[in-house]
């Protein structure tokens, strides 16, 4: 005859059966059992008994401090499915693709495991996405995934700054909105002051109008360089127009042309149809903030001008390394970063995003806000262990444990949805080391982009900001610098002007204008020239070019 409920599950063993599942205790196929006949209410004494054997070691475990504080994640195999690792009951930790959409937050210092976690995450995303980009800020760890990619049927490319073709300035979507979100990724990137923003403003509208872009023309877009040349060549405000002449000259030296002068360039829209892994090693901040903000801010754009919301995960993104990259843009007027902005926005749009950093130092609050699921790898920094664990939920006893125990393969991770919002513990398994993919190899993956259509801008494939000035003469002397060249041209081409006004011309400072005008006089270039042009004040120094200055510069022509 069956006892009594009452009998057999009192208190104690009711606490001592919650006890043990959030610990793992029935992880195994016993435990299993164990506890379904619990849940359906046809436990008896005999049950009891095994329930208590599972819970015991835990108990006693638990008693001398070597049983970690999280309670064991039961994350089931679903549809689409992706592999955590293992949770310290040895039990797989899946979660669904579609939670990453949500955002991931990965933090940890150099050696605990970051990148490792990307990776595998990366490989198991493969099979629901139909693109997926890397970003490495200043490594070129994630090149090794390529042999695996291709094993899964996917051909992941590796793509240097250096061999990329993108056009800031050509939308992928509404023009209109494409202008606005460009000028604040270049005034942000390039810390621009506020009439320096107007100015480009400006200037790229009225450039859209001159090609068409407004009536629909999308074969030929304007480039960087052609608004580079149009303020150059306006009539402007003198200090704006050299701030922001000196931020792009500096922006697009370090693009080259080879990388930004396109008529027509690579679409993102269409790269987010590909597995890239960008390698931004070889750039400057600057270079890797405008490329990745206009990279993103584009396919969001455009996946919302397509009427995309809350739609399925089909691409995701993830950024590693990207602390310094994540604070661009603070300093520029706003406490709101481009990737604060994106990651706020993407979500509904399928699209996922995973940021690693090495510490929280620095990173802004709404950034991890809207990174949902968060990931605590070893952290050097009491700061670090105390914010993220306060962001995660983590008592004071778990974010002590975790600085105890967290080694490389070992994290601390809180989901953005479903049921298990609690933290846990995973163990994640190291990638087997690969051979690293070759200069060549690398270059010969980025040839599957050469079907996408581009068209070249001719006329500015071998741009300078500064004309080239071929020195032709036969004497021999001291050679003049560039600056002394510029100097001695301006003069050249508008003689008899005040000393100081030639400063303004080249765009230099006044002291350098100074030291540069003396030695062209002591060498025999120039000549000064007193005159009182005010009743009062200093006299003004009108400078006049002799013949050497007409000969270095291989000037034919009279003043």
């Amino acid at each position: 005859m069956k006892q009594p409920r009452s009998d057999i599950l009192d208190s104690h063993h009711l606490q001592n059966l919650i006890w043990g599942a959030e610990r793992g205790a029935f992880e195994s196929e016993l435990g299993r059992t164990l506890e379904e006949i619990e849940q359906l209410g046809a436990g008896n004494k005999l049950t009891a008994e095994l329930v208590d054997g599972l819970v015991h070691p835990l108990r006693v475990r638990d008693a001398f401090g070597n049983l970690p504080p999280f309670r064991v994640p039961r994350l089931r195999h679903c549809k689409d499915a992706i592999s955590l690792g293992r949770s310290l009951a040895r039990a797989t930790s899946w979660i669904p693709a579609s939670m990453l959409t949500a955002g991931l937050l990965i933090a940890g210092n150099t050696g605990s495991g970051k990148s490792n976690i990307a990776m595998r995450l990366a490989l198991r995303l493969a099979r629901f996405v139909n693109g997926l980009w890397f970003a490495e800020m200043y490594k070129t760890d994630f090149r090794r995934l390529r042999p695996a990619f291709q094993r899964r049927g996917r051909e992941l490319i590796i793509l240097s700054a250096r061999r990329s073709k993108f056009n800031v300035v050509q939308a992928d979507g509404d023009p209109h909105a494409h202008l606005a979100l460009g000028v604040d990724v270049l005034c942000r990137g390039l810390e621009l002051p506020p009439l320096a923003g107007i100015i480009l403003r400006t200037v790229w509208h009225a450039l859209y109008e001159r090609f068409g872009i407004y009536r629909g023309n999308t074969d030929a877009w304007p480039t960087l360089y052609d608004i580079y040349e149009e303020i150059r060549a306006a009539d402007l405000n003198t200090a704006a127009k050299n701030a922001l002449l000196d931020r792009l000259a500096s922006l697009l030296r370090a693009l080259t042309p080879q990388v930004a002068a396109y008529r027509l360039a690579w679409s993102p829209s269409q790269l987010t149809r590909h597995f890239i892994a960008f390698e931004f090693n070889d750039a400057s901040e600057h270079v890797k903030s405008i490329l990745v903000n206009y990279l993103l801010f584009s396919v969001l754009q455009h996946r919302i001008n397509a009427g995309r919301s809350n739609a399925p995960l089909d691409f995701a993104c993830f950024f590693d390394d990207a602390q310094r990259f994540a604070q661009i843009g603070v300093s520029a007027g706003s406490s709101v970063t481009p990737l604060t902005e994106l990651a706020g926005l993407i979500r509904g749009t399928g699209t996922g995003v995973s940021i690693s950093c090495q510490s929280l130092e620095g990173l802004p609050a709404g950034l991890r806000a809207n990174l949902a699921t968060k990931c605590m790898c070893r952290l050097g920094a009491s700061s670090d262990w105390q914010t993220l664990g306060a962001d995660m939920g983590m008592t004071a006893e778990k974010i002590r444990w975790a600085q105890q125990h967290l080694r490389p393969g070992l994290s601390v991770w809180q989901l953005a949805d479903g049921k298990m919002r609690f933290p846990f513990a995973v163990e994640t398994p190291r990638l087997k080391d690969r051979e690293p993919v070759t200069e060549f190899e690398a270059a010969e993956s980025a040839k599957a982009l050469d079907c996408l259509p581009t068209k070249p801008a001719e006329e500015f494939m071998h741009w300078e900001p500064v004309p080239v000035i071929t020195i032709t003469t036969k004497k021999s002397g001291p050679q003049l610098t560039t600056d002394e060249l510029r100097f001695l041209q301006a003069v050249i081409d508008q003689p008899g002007a005040p000393s100081s006004t030639y400063a303004t011309l080249v765009g230099m400072s006044g002291k350098t204008a100074v030291r540069i005008r003396r030695l062209l006089v002591e060498r025999g270039y120039l000549r000064e020239h007193s005159v009182a042009i005010r009743t009062r004040g200093r006299a003004a120094i009108l400078l006049e070019p002799l013949t050497p200055a007409l000969a270095v510069l291989g000037n034919e022509k009279g003043l």
